[in-house]
């Protein structure tokens, strides 16, 4: 179940978050909002598929009918709400009124996914302390997905000659996973030690996230020295 929950970190959509860190480093924040919402419709299928590829060399049934549901229910309701209610508010209070509500926004969020994990440890407490060699062992590919993740896609991308911004974009929305939805599914469609990987992933993830966007500059002149000299050294 542990080896299911890591899996399914690992397909689920880009987080929204990424769309964040590609304007905090100056990408192409157009090209991430584009990949984020991609990404998320996409996941309609593709998270059920590649879930059912993995779980089968563990001989594990997936429930499909309950991760679509799971799907629909943490990531498309969400979406068609979301809009709706941006649209009342703007009509209730005014554009400018509502603008000046958007900073809550993230901390809210951010409040709902620590008591999401607050309540997944609480439930499997004891498990988690009889097992704790087997959670510190989802440790270290953790950290080695993010970074493989971030050092590969920076050679990859530079041989593609795509430019620093769209660069921005790519990188942290392939890296950055939407660990809140994999929690969702997981309790929804397994059961809440499936979502115990997804509870770990976010404190590697925000650190390499962070170190990387630190590394912004020398980055944008690891791009900048391809396009002007068109080698791939």
């Amino acid at each position: 179940m542990l080896t299911l929950g890591f899996l399914l970190v690992m397909v689920v959509p880009c987080s929204s978050m990424s769309i964040a860190y590609t304007g905090l480093a100056k990408g192409n924040i157009e090209l991430a909002t584009v990949a984020v919402a991609l990404s998320f419709v996409l996941s309609i299928g593709a998270v059920p598929l590649w879930m059912m590829l993995f779980a089968s060399q563990y001989q594990v049934v997936v429930p499909i009918k309950d991760m679509l549901m799971s799907i629909l229910t943490v990531l498309i309701a969400p979406m068609i709400l979301g809009y709706l209610t941006r649209l009342a508010l703007v009509r209730w209070l005014g554009e400018k009124r509502f603008q000046q509500l958007q900073p809550l926004f993230p901390s809210l969020s951010l409040i709902g996914l620590y008591a999401i994990v607050f309540l997944i440890f609480f439930a499997k407490a004891t498990m988690i302390v009889d097992k704790w060699v087997l959670v510190l062992e989802l440790i270290l590919p953790n950290a080695l997905f993010i970074g493989i993740t971030l050092a590969v896609l920076t050679w990859l991308n530079r041989r593609l000659k795509l430019s620093y911004g769209d660069h921005m974009a790519v990188v942290f929305a392939s890296t950055g996973k939407n660990n809140r939805t994999a929690i969702a599914i997981a309790t929804m469609a397994f059961s809440p030690l499936v979502a115990i990987p997804a509870a770990i992933m976010p404190i590697f993830q925000i650190l390499f996230l962070v170190f990387y966007l630190k590394m912004a500059n020398w980055v944008r002149r690891y791009f900048e020295r391809r396009n002007k000299t068109g080698g791939d050294g």
